[in-house]
């Protein structure tokens, strides 16, 4: 199996080496990701620079790792078409510091590399965890349940296009009421312009915040992880509500082996 890690935090995260380490056992793993973290990105691509990449060492055996002056996406397509053109079976982006919920994982990056995934004929994952500090969180359970999900998909030998988006909340495996089968929800983030004069000029920040007051529907990713569950979603390409009819039928055996 070809396995191919991403994720748009960056060539440096430190969830990156931990997914490659543990997705190894499953097939011949391949880290490309940005040199820099590249989240907010969605599926944009560079058409007006140059791309390179180099690659480096993630300290993880037997395991190339690239990293790419460009967008998530653009790591898919360089994966696919320069560094390995054999192609992948899978793509897992992340794990990401930070979840991707609601109709918001139309502008991350760890979302977006999924769709270009999928857009290349491969089954791709989207990983996260609903925890932006990257120094405190531990990822310990989330990197396990990440391994069984390669584990289901490899033994039952699923490799039809699509993507799933997976959400981990961020509490210690004893806490974890279990996984949940559900739907990408709607809007939850709000975007937050941070505003500062300095000298003759102003400068802007933005910055996305959780929506103050709002009431998760019933069965959406978001919900889940509020409960304290794990989240796993179909998202249709076609942007409707979870996904086609076989997505979610392999969503929900993923959902019934991960709860066992």
């Amino acid at each position: 199996m070809e396995i191919l890690v991403t994720n748009d935090d960056g060539i440096n995260s430190p969830a990156i080496n931990k997914l490659a380490e543990v997705l190894k056992q499953y097939g011949n793993v391949t880290v490309v990701a940005p040199d820099r973290d590249q989240s907010g990105k969605g599926p944009s691509i560079t058409l007006r620079d140059v791309l390179r990449y180099n690659q480096v060492n993630i300290n993880v055996d037997k395991v190339n790792a690239y990293a790419v002056e460009g967008t998530p996406s653009d790591c898919v397509i360089l994966a696919n078409k320069e560094i390995n053109p054999k192609g992948f079976d899978y793509i897992f982006s992340g794990i990401n510091y930070g979840a991707n919920m609601g109709s918001d994982i139309l502008v991350s990056g760890t979302a977006g590399a999924a769709i270009h995934g999928y857009l290349s004929g491969t089954l791709s994952v989207a990983l996260s965890i609903a925890s932006l500090d990257a120094v405190q969180t531990d990822i310990t359970t989330s990197i396990e349940y990440s391994a069984k999900i390669c584990k289901f998909l490899v033994n039952n030998n699923i490799k039809d296009p699509q993507i799933i988006n997976v959400n981990f909340p961020n509490l210690p495996r004893n806490q974890i009421k279990g996984i949940k089968s559900t739907y990408i929800g709607p809007k939850v983030e709000d975007e937050i312009i941070l505003k500062e004069t300095r000298g003759r000029g102003n400068y802007y920040w933005l910055r996305l915040d959780l929506k103050e007051n709002v009431e998760f529907p019933k069965d959406t990713d978001m919900k889940a992880i509020q409960d304290g569950y794990v989240s796993i979603s179909p998202v249709d390409i076609n942007l409707n509500p979870g996904g086609s009819d076989n997505n979610q039928y392999i969503v929900n055996q993923l959902t019934e082996y991960l709860n066992k």
